[in-house]
């Protein structure tokens, strides 16, 4: 949260139509992550200073590309104001 010195950089990803999938996620610095909040369209998440790789994941372990449909700042999302913020 910008407001505590968190991260205020943000990009927007989505898929081609897969119903309910998951953001994953692997970093420069050898983090992996994928979020257990199921989305079903487009979705903003926050990124830090390094880079980080970003695709979808189905229930059933199915990989998918993701694309970065746009970017922006916490407090000035503009465009995306309407997109979940995970």
């Amino acid at each position: 949260m910008p407001l505590f010195g968190g991260w205020r950089k943000f990009i927007v990803l989505e898929t081609p139509s897969l119903g309910a999938w998951h953001v994953g996620w692997v970093t420069t610095h050898g983090f992996v992550g994928v979020s257990r909040v199921p989305i079903n369209g487009p979705v903003r998440v926050l990124i830090g200073p390094g880079e980080s790789i970003f695709f979808a994941i189905k229930e059933d372990g199915t990989v998918y590309r993701i694309r970065k449909v746009g970017e922006g700042l916490i407090g000035e999302a503009g465009e995306f104001s309407h997109v979940p913020l995970l």
